[in-house]
C-alpha cells in the first residue's frame, strides 16, 4: 500500500478505540511508513498535552457549575409611554439640548476684547479725561476719542475696516499713503481710529485683522460688505449679528451706535 493517511484517519487512529474506526491495513501501513508514523506520533503528543492542560473533570465541573448557577433576574421591559419612559426620554432630550446650547454659547465669535493666537485688543473710549472699554451697542459721542488697545505677541500686518448700516466701508488702519501695515510686537500699544460721525444715527462695526502675511485689502472689504448682507438675508439682523468675515486672519471686531 504506497498512499498515505489522510487526516481523519489519523484522528481516528488516535481516538480512544482505533481499532474499531480504523481498519487493519491501515495500522500496518502506519507501522511501516515513517511518514505516517511520525505524524501519528505528533498527533498522540499534541492529544496528551491538551488533556493534561485541560482534564476532563475540570471541564465537566465547569459545565455543572455554570448550569446551576442562578440565572440575573430579566429585567422588565417598559413602554415609552409609562412614568419612568417619559422620565427617561424627557431627561436625554434635556441633556442633548444642554450640549447644543453649550456648544453654540461657546463658539467664538466677534468681541471688542479677545485673546487668542497671541493678539489681545479692546475698543476705549476717551472722553473729557475719562476713559471706558467700549462694549457692543455701546453709544458715542461725536467728542469721544476712540483707541484700539492691542497687544502682539510677534510683528503682524494689520488691516482695520469699519463698515456701517447703510454698507459704506471705511479703512482706518493703515493710514491712507502710509505703505506700512506692518505692527511691531507690543504690550498695551494704542492705535488712534479717525472716527467720523455721519449726520444721523446709524451702527458701524469696526473689524481688525491680524496676518502674518500681508493682507488683500479688497478681498476683505468684499468679504465685509457679503458678511453684511449674509447677516440681514439669514438673519435678518445686521451691524449687530455680522459674524467673522470670510479672510484667513486673526480678527477682531466690535460695534458701537454713532450719535
Amino acid at each position: 500500500m504506497t498512499d498515505h493517511l489522510a487526516r481523519h484517519h489519523f484522528e481516528q487512529y488516535v481516538a480512544d478505540d482505533p481499532g474499531a474506526l480504523l481498519a487493519p491495513a491501515l495500522r500496518v501501513h502506519v507501522g511501516g511508513c515513517d511518514r505516517c508514523g511520525t505524524r501519528k506520533r505528533a498527533l498522540e503528543a499534541a492529544k496528551a498535552q491538551f488533556l493534561a492542560t485541560h482534564p476532563a473533570h475540570e471541564f465537566a465541573r465547569a459545565v455543572v457549575a455554570r448550569a446551576t448557577a442562578e440565572q440575573p433576574a430579566t429585567a422588565r421591559p417598559w413602554a415609552w409611554w409609562s412614568p419612568r419612559g417619559v422620565f427617561v426620554i424627557t431627561f436625554e432630550l434635556l441633556a442633548v439640548a444642554t450640549a447644543v446650547w453649550s456648544w453654540f454659547a461657546y463658539q467664538p465669535g466677534p468681541q471688542s476684547s479677545h485673546r487668542h493666537d497671541g493678539v489681545k485688543l479692546q475698543a476705549i473710549a476717551r472722553h473729557d479725561g475719562q476713559t471706558h472699554v467700549v462694549r457692543d451697542g455701546d453709544a458715542l459721542s461725536p467728542s469721544d476719542e476712540l483707541v484700539l488697545e492691542y497687544t502682539l505677541d510677534r510683528p503682524r500686518h494689520a488691516l482695520v475696516l469699519g463698515i456701517d448700516a447703510r454698507g459704506a466701508v471705511t479703512r482706518y488702519f493703515p493710514a491712507p499713503g502710509d505703505p506700512d501695515a506692518r505692527l511691531a510686537a507690543a504690550q498695551h500699544a494704542e492705535l488712534p481710529l479717525p472716527l467720523t460721525f455721519g449726520g444721523r444715527s446709524e451702527e458701524e462695526r469696526v473689524v481688525a485683522l491680524f496676518a502674518d502675511a500681508a493682507l488683500d485689502e479688497i478681498a476683505a472689504r468684499t468679504a465685509l460688505v457679503r458678511a453684511l448682507a449674509l447677516a440681514r438675508a439669514t438673519r435678518g439682523g445686521g451691524i449687530a449679528t455680522l459674524e467673522a468675515i470670510d479672510v484667513a486672519a486673526d480678527q477682531r471686531s466690535f460695534w458701537f451706535r454713532k450719535p
